[in-house]
């Protein structure tokens, strides 16, 4: 996820759109690019065993919103390719997961 040039280097509680060559996006504002949505994801001990990933730059579509409020974030999604449209909301507090891949 990228931040907008008004706001560089930290999370911003808005919505990314996902850029690549099927949409199109301003670069002042955040932006989605180049990510993998992670699906069927197996986490133990806090180190990343396994998952199934989507490209984003395969999606004909996609935007992803954050709030926050009083520690608690809410994140909406909606993607979409030619065979996959994935959806959700999560709503509560956010660990940080360090991990390479």
């Amino acid at each position: 996820m990228y931040c907008s040039s008004l706001n560089p280097g930290s999370v911003q509680y808005t919505t990314y759109n996902v850029k690549n060559s099927h949409t199109n996006v301003n670069y002042n504002d955040p932006f989605i690019d180049h990510s993998g949505i992670n699906t069927n994801v197996v986490i133990q001990n806090g180190t990343f065993v396994s998952g199934n990933s989507l490209s984003s730059d395969d999606m004909t579509s996609g935007q992803t919103s954050i709030s926050y409020n009083n520690g608690i974030y809410t994140i909406n999604f909606s993607f979409s390719n030619a065979q996959n449209n994935i959806s959700g909301t999560y709503t509560g507090t956010l660990t940080n997961l360090n991990y390479q891949y």
